[in-house]
């Protein structure tokens, strides 16, 4: 007999005890969101262990499923020649990072090109390019209408800063295109002012680039050439009405573009001396003509003749004021004529002096640039008086009368 604390179930008997019951796995923690958007100017690949989530290469966004509490390391991988610039969001630095998914997380990805450096020659051309190492990325080389010796293939910025499409090798000026192989543009110039093609006769080829002189002036957007002393002009009297600064610019060139302003006889205009004038003699000859200038835009501006000649004969007295300031000027130099440099009257030594001016003179730093502004505008508060003074430039008194931004010319803004 069995004992009675122990109980045998033969086969086929029923039992009376519980049966066993299987034990259910634990229920698997909710999937969170980590969200993960690639930006900047760069592109680069972002992906994440344990794997789920690839982002990339161009900005875009992309949603990765994560258990809950678990960590995701993301790592960004930058394409070749890009940058990665950092993370943003639940990320922090550049290296790979950690993200503890406690409910959604959102992570930011910066990507950035290698920075690079223009070095531009006084034209606003780019000659060269180097990285942040200092370290010369590409050198380049122009003819002068902008013609280039090497490749057209790189970074597009070229001749006057202006971008290269290589496929039509044109320049695009913003009004129309530009090929430097000849020198012309693609189209014809949208401006005509007749007033300076009469004492500038290149303007009336409305192909031309920069009056067919390219190494002293520069077309900033394919309407029409610019030179230091209209961009002073033009930064100096922001409150004229284009007419009124286009009088005093029409005055300030037919100084330089007038038939015989460039004989050395007439040096005293541009506030130089002929080569047998002494500094004294040049200087006396430049107060008089810097004197009856202002006398003329006086009488004018009283009713004698329009406010646009008065205007004008400023522009022809302030043209030797700001010539003294340049240093290719300064202190009564000599001025060589085409007969001088043929050797007419004197020995080529002044084939080298008139090549000096110009290098000299068609370079201008911002410093120099804004002092001529003040000196401009003190010139027009002394010939036309304060309340015209305030008209041009909104300014009581020179001194404190800023210069925008805006105003400045474009190689010389901050």
């Amino acid at each position: 007999m069995a004992d009675a604390s122990t109980a045998v179930f033969l086969e086929g008997e029923a039992s009376d005890a519980p049966a066993s019951v299987p034990v259910a796995p634990p229920p698997a923690p909710p999937a969170q969101p980590v969200t993960v958007s690639v930006t900047g100017t760069g592109t680069g690949l972002v992906t994440s262990s344990p794997a789920g989530l690839t982002c990339g290469p161009y900005e875009v966004t992309y949603t990765g499923w994560f258990a809950e509490g678990a960590t995701v390391t993301l790592t960004a991988t930058p394409d070749a020649g890009q940058v990665f610039v950092g993370w943003t969001g639940a990320c922090t630095g550049t290296a790979p990072c950690e993200v503890e998914v406690i409910g959604p997380q959102t992570v930011g990805a910066l990507f950035g090109a290698p920075v690079e450096f223009y070095h531009l020659d006084v034209l606003g051309s780019v000659r060269m390019i180097t990285n942040s190492a200092g370290a010369v990325v590409t050198r380049r080389d122009y003819l002068s209408f902008g013609e280039e010796t090497g490749a057209l293939t790189g970074d597009p910025r070229r001749f006057t800063g202006k971008e290269l499409d290589p496929e039509t090798a044109l320049q695009y000026f913003g009004a129309r295109y530009y090929r430097n192989t000849v020198g012309r543009f693609t189209s014809v110039d949208p401006v005509m002012d007749v007033a300076l093609a009469l004492i500038q006769p290149q303007r009336w080829n409305r192909y031309a680039y920069s009056l067919n002189s390219p190494l002293v002036y520069v077309d900033p957007n394919g309407k029409w050439p610019v030179s230091i002393h209209n961009d002073i002009i033009r930064a100096s009297f922001p409150r004229l009405s284009p007419i009124e600064r286009r009088a005093i610019i029409a005055g300030s060139s037919a100084v330089d573009l007038w038939l015989g302003s460039q004989l050395s006889a007439n040096a005293y205009m541009h506030g130089m001396r002929a080569p047998w004038e002494t500094r004294e003699e040049a200087r006396a000859k430049t107060d008089q003509f810097i004197a009856d200038q202002t006398s003329r835009a006086r009488n004018f501006a009283n009713g004698n003749l329009t406010w646009t000649h008065a205007l004008g004969a400023f522009g022809r007295m302030l043209h030797p004021i700001l010539d003294r300031m340049s240093p290719a000027h300064s202190g009564e130099q000599i001025f060589a004529d085409v007969f001088d440099l043929a050797g007419v009257r004197m020995p080529a030594l002044f084939a080298a002096l008139a090549y000096d001016h110009w290098a000299t003179e068609n370079v201008i730093s911002r410093a120099e640039f804004l002092r001529g502004v003040e000196e401009a505008r003190r010139q027009y508060l002394k010939v036309f008086g304060a309340d015209r003074f305030f008209t041009a430039t909104g300014c009581r008194v020179v001194e404190n009368c800023r210069v925008s931004e805006d105003d400045m010319p474009w190689y010389l803004r901050k």
